[in-house]
């Protein structure tokens, strides 16, 4: 599911626009193969390859662990429950606790990215519930060999930290990682309508590939257009 919302350092459509996030549907995404890897708390090694940390005064962005599960789907949950920035809408979630664990073993396995963002200040508009992320942002890479260099962002930020920054963090710790996963494209999907959203990915480097008209209907009867973002990570542009 892509992001047509706020970031926070956010491609995800947050907003500084603090992105929301990228839009694909589960069925788009490749599932995790049988695995060892068990949740942190469980004592199993991990195969992620090690991963750049993110710090700023306020918060820091990390790889996410198995026990950061129930904050990225309660995360997830409220974003979608302001039925502005992603396609979904909260009854059509399906499982998201399966679909979040199964990406989340897919990065530990190497092959995707999943990173949160924590406060490491008391600022108020940082605050929240114990173990609660601002932001999170996930990269799925491609299923098949000829699509494993392509990796399609999803972010999400909470209402509480739009503004300070998180959304574009995560992106850029998202791009500073694609190489330890073999990612050199970057994709994404906006509503066109979200001009902050695209200003920000614009000044990150993303670059505005195609347009699908009408591609949404929203609530209200109106139709909305698709904008198709792309960067080339690490190098120039294929054209």
């Amino acid at each position: 599911m892509a992001p047509q919302g706020p970031i926070a350092a956010s491609v995800g459509r947050e907003r500084s626009p603090e992105v929301g996030a990228e839009r694909c549907s589960a069925s788009d995404r490749p599932r995790p193969r049988r695995s060892s890897v068990q949740d942190d708390r469980e004592g199993e090694p991990s195969a992620t390859p090690p991963l750049p940390v993110a710090d700023t005064p306020s918060f820091k962005v990390r790889p996410a662990r198995f026990d950061d599960l129930p904050g990225i789907v309660a995360l997830q949950r409220a974003v979608i429950a302001e039925g502005t920035w992603f396609i979904a809408e909260p009854d059509e979630l399906g499982n998201p606790d399966e679909d979040m664990r199964a990406r989340l073993t897919m990065a530990r396995a190497g092959r995707g990215l999943v990173l949160v963002a924590e406060s490491t200040a008391g600022r108020m508009v940082l605050r929240g519930p114990p173990r609660a992320p601002l932001g999170w942002i996930v990269v799925d890479v491609g299923q098949y060999r000829r699509t494993r260099h392509v990796g399609r962002l999803e972010v999400m930020v909470a209402s509480r930290a739009r503004g300070a920054g998180v959304g574009r963090a995560l992106v850029e710790a998202a791009m500073a990682a694609c190489a330890s996963i073999g990612v050199t494209r970057l994709t994404l999907a906006v509503y066109a309508h979200n001009t902050r959203a695209r200003a920000l990915y614009a000044a990150l480097g993303f670059v505005e590939e195609g347009q699908r008209v009408g591609e949404y209907r929203m609530p209200d009867g109106a139709f909305v257009d698709d904008i198709l973002m792309a960067l080339q990570v690490g190098q120039g542009s294929l054209r």
